[in-house]
């Protein structure tokens, strides 16, 4: 496989991030086939997609104790379920876009430094389908739905 990354930054506290991950990969394994005994096969390996893009838009203000990421993902189609014979479709997770934001703020409550973190995920609200492949069929799909967190972390 292969990783690029570039990383930017502008207007003082402003920076922005690329990355991209290309992966080959094959299992080789034996799987059934028609009339018994077993088969060799190469297909890709469950879970590992392809591709992957991060783009990173971020804001940085150490004298505000400030930071801002806005944080877009792509995962590209991947093998969900192996197939267990010859004839078995084989199951592939959909390439899936998500958009998470980031905003972490400094803080000293009750005399102890902290920091604040604000998290919103799956912005987009992207659904994650699996399907049979070559049909295209559904073999799974739901919405995970968007995900909001806030916490306080500090040491004393």
């Amino acid at each position: 496989g292969l990783e690029f990354e570039v990383s930017k930054n502008f207007l003082t506290h402003w920076n922005i991030t690329a990355n991209y991950t290309y992966i080959n990969s094959k299992l080789n394994t034996n799987i059934l086939a028609p009339g018994g005994g077993t088969q060799p096969v190469s297909i890709g390996f469950e879970g590992q997609p392809e591709n992957i893009v991060n783009l990173i838009l971020g804001y940085d203000n150490r004298d505000w104790g400030l930071g801002v990421n806005l944080i877009y993902n792509f995962t590209g189609e991947y093998l969900n379920v192996v197939p267990r014979a010859v004839t078995d479709d084989q199951v592939l997770q959909e390439g899936r876009s998500t958009l998470d934001l980031v905003v972490r703020k400094d803080l000293e409550l009750f005399g102890n430094d902290g920091v604040l973190t604000f998290k919103a995920g799956n912005l987009l609200d992207a659904d994650v389908r699996s399907f049979f492949d070559p049909s295209g069929l559904d073999y799974d799909r739901y919405s995970p739905g968007r995900a909001f967190s806030l916490s306080y972390k500090t040491e004393f």
